[in-house]
């Protein structure tokens, strides 16, 4: 009896979990995409394909990104474009993509190396994005990611 009381309480936790994951996941109307090493624009969610440009937002790499203090992480990471942004940028923590409305009181410095099922808010050319890494390609410097754009800082 006992047996079959925990199965129960753990197929219905089981359940519970999967179900809350799907709705929050849902009602937030991500845009899932691929950062590269040629960069990424968040407004106009567009790739670009041809060089690092300094048109993008910021784009991935696997050396860190400059600045005066050098990252102590090793791996893939988010670049911001030094020419259109003040290179804001924060690691929120493995948290619920939905926890995040607003921008943080703090800035990371320096910038670490990304890690898979993390929320990070960057500062972009005209706005900002809070993004959730999913994967990482560590032989293309590639970082898949679900993210919501916004002008002002806020996020539903």
């Amino acid at each position: 009896m006992n047996n079959k009381l925990t199965l129960n309480a753990i197929l219905i936790l089981f359940a519970s979990f999967f179900a809350s994951c799907a709705a929050i996941d849902s009602s937030l109307n991500t845009t899932n995409t691929v950062i590269g090493h040629f960069g990424y624009d968040f407004s106009l969610n567009s790739s670009d394909t041809t060089a690092p440009g300094y048109v993008d937002d910021g784009w991935s790499n696997a050396w860190g990104c400059g600045g005066a203090v050098a990252p102590t992480t090793a791996g893939v990471f988010w670049c911001p474009n030094p020419t259109n942004t003040s290179e804001k940028f924060k690691d929120m923590g493995a948290v619920a993509f939905s926890s995040v409305t607003g921008l943080p009181a703090t800035w990371d410095s320096p910038i670490e190396a990304v890690q898979v099922g993390h929320v990070y808010i960057a500062e972009t050319a005209d706005g900002y994005v809070v993004f959730k890494v999913t994967a990482i390609d560590t032989t293309t410097w590639d970082m898949t990611v679900d993210f919501l754009y916004s002008a002002t800082g806020t996020f539903p």
